[in-house]
């Protein structure tokens, strides 16, 4: 028995966010024409997207060290408080100058207290849920193209964003662009049902088909698609106190922060909202059984007596009748054997 997919009633509108990492650090030491080329394959994607249909809505974002910057809408038009639907050639204008602003701003003094990227979706995630309340039937999408690292002490943050996504229905979509793969970007895209690459060599140089054949289709139509194979599913949390990833450790019931398993014995309370941890009651350490008293002092206790065996089954008592023997057989019948005349005198 095969189950069928059943299409949406009418059409269903995408509201689209696009997520760009323009971080300077991050692409100071890449070659200058590799972001030309991702913005004009998020150029050709953000197209594809307003052709499925004209009632589709985009939003994009530019990440910064110390600050976030929508580059759609622009800050001057009507739709400035929510997505709108895609112009090519103002998009291509309004993106090109937001990036070249942010890469020749200068970097902060101080690193930011927050996560730029958690910032960033927790913007996308209001601007879709305003969205959503114009529009009910909306399909929100949010697509991360990640060029730097994961940093540790972002990890709670944005992970708190991908929960909120995860239940309000939002599908993240993560490229990870740095040299090695983003447990945080991982983690998103399995919990929300979205799709996670992290190009290399050749997939790089196709970027903007993965994007039209991964990215572009909604919830419905990725059931009938297969998408490419990815290694390990790396699931593993990250500790708040070591940064470092943990297979098995505690988490705090108020704001879900991940402690490993050494450094929880050494706190009281949680360190990111105060919460008071319940104190291990000490256990009694294990009574040791008293050994009996042996005959000599300082002498081993002896050891416990070996069972018994069972007794053997008693034989059965001899009769106490005389037996007869039948005689032999004789030469004749008047012929008597001696041991019959003994008998009868």
């Amino acid at each position: 028995m095969t189950t069928t997919i059943a299409p949406p009633a009418a059409e269903q509108p995408s509201a689209l966010a696009i997520v760009v990492d323009v971080s300077p650090s991050a692409w100071a030491a890449r070659p200058r024409d590799e972001l030309a080329a991702l913005l004009d394959n998020l150029l050709v994607f953000a197209n594809a997207f307003h052709l499925l249909s004209a009632s589709n809505q985009l939003m994009v974002l530019c990440v910064h060290p110390g600050e976030t910057r929508f580059a759609w809408p622009p800050a001057d038009s009507h739709a400035a408080n929510a997505a709108c639907s895609v112009e090519p050639r103002a998009l291509r204008t309004a993106l090109d100058t937001v990036v070249q602003q942010l890469l020749a701003a200068p970097p902060p003094d101080a690193p930011p207290a927050g996560s730029p990227l958690a910032a960033a979706l927790g913007l996308a995630l209001c601007r879709l849920q305003r969205v959503r309340r114009a529009q009910p039937k909306v399909q929100p999408r949010i697509l991360v193209v990640q060029a730097s690292a994961d940093l540790p002490a972002h990890h709670l943050a944005c992970m708190n964003c991908v929960f909120a996504a995860q239940k309000q229905s939002v599908l993240i979509d993560a490229v990870a662009l740095a040299p090695h793969d983003s447990l945080l970007l991982q983690q998103a895209a399995e919990l929300t049902g979205g799709s996670y690459v992290r190009p290399d060599g050749p997939t790089r140089a196709g970027l903007s088909q993965y994007l039209l054949t991964c990215c572009l289709p909604d919830q419905y139509a990725r059931g009938f698609l297969s998408p490419p194979a990815r290694g390990k599913l790396e699931a593993r949390a990250t500790c708040h106190v070591s940064k470092r990833p943990v297979e098995i450790g505690w988490a705090c019931s108020v704001c879900l922060t991940v402690f490993a398993d050494e450094k929880r014995s050494e706190l009281r309370e949680c360190p990111v909202c105060g919460t008071r941890f319940p104190l291990a009651a000490a256990r009694p350490p294990p009574k040791k059984k008293k050994a009996k008293a042996a005959a000599g002092a300082g002498a081993a206790p002896a050891p416990a007596p070996a069972p018994a065996p069972a007794p053997a089954p008693a034989p059965a008592p001899a009769s106490s009748q005389r037996i007869t023997l039948p005689p032999p057989p004789a030469a004749s019948a008047s012929a008597v054997a001696d041991w019959q005349r003994s008998g009868r005198g």
